[in-house]
């Protein structure tokens, strides 16, 4: 079955793409179901936060957002202030703490990419104190024994950072290693996300009327 309104997909960055593409997928979206769309930054998407409410009244929209080391449910809290009646069509998900947590949620998967032992990759309980969970993705990266792995980065010591290469191996990294289920057992965030994700799916192949969220 395929959806009869298809969503617009807001991130805050290129780089997030992959990633959310990969999730979609792995929650039964096919590719030409939706659209996604970078807003070069988070405040552009919490400055529109209203509109982008209102407009899921006609066609679904769903925002990734982080949450940056804050309290998600504080952060939900504060956004949704002012908002009334809000459609179901309108899904926002805040990341805890960042979208990268969920890259390395699957240990599995980038050890395969990286072509190391799953050990390299810091497990869940390691990474919950963690308030920079980039940092450790450019670790696991410039540890890599694939040169693709560490083509996506760049510096070194503190001066690490994602290369312009990033972008484009993070794409593989996402569609031939990454699993989400497997992901989802080592990250709360991401299961709810992949729980809500299905269930809209599955509400806009119906002919049912969307709920409206008092």
């Amino acid at each position: 079955m395929t959806v009869r309104r298809h969503p617009q997909v807001f991130v805050e960055g290129n780089t997030d793409e992959p990633i959310v593409r990969a999730l979609m997928t792995a929650t039964g979206w096919a590719s030409d179901e939706y659209t996604i769309s970078s807003e070069k930054g988070s405040g552009n998407i919490v400055r529109k936060i209203a509109k982008h409410a209102e407009a899921a009244r006609q066609i679904p929209r769903i925002l990734f957002l982080d949450s940056d080391n804050k309290c998600p449910v504080d952060m939900r809290e504060t956004l949704e202030t002012g908002l009334t009646n809000t459609p179901d069509d309108f899904v926002l998900r805040i990341v805890c703490t960042c979208i990268e947590s969920w890259v390395l949620a699957d240990r599995e998967g980038l050890a395969s990419f990286c072509g190391v032992d799953i050990a390299a990759i810091p497990a869940s309980q390691k990474l919950a104190p963690i308030r920079n969970h980039k940092n450790e993705l450019l670790k696991v990266l410039r540890k890599s024994k694939s040169p693709k792995g560490r083509r996506m980065t760049q510096g070194n010591g503190n001066d690490l950072q994602f290369s312009d290469d990033y972008t484009r191996h993070l794409a593989d990294l996402m569609t031939d290693y990454w699993d989400a289920e497997r992901a989802a057992q080592n990250n709360d965030s991401l299961r709810r996300a992949i729980g809500r994700l299905k269930e809209l799916r599955a509400r806009l192949c119906t002919d049912a009327v969307p709920e409206v969220r008092q």
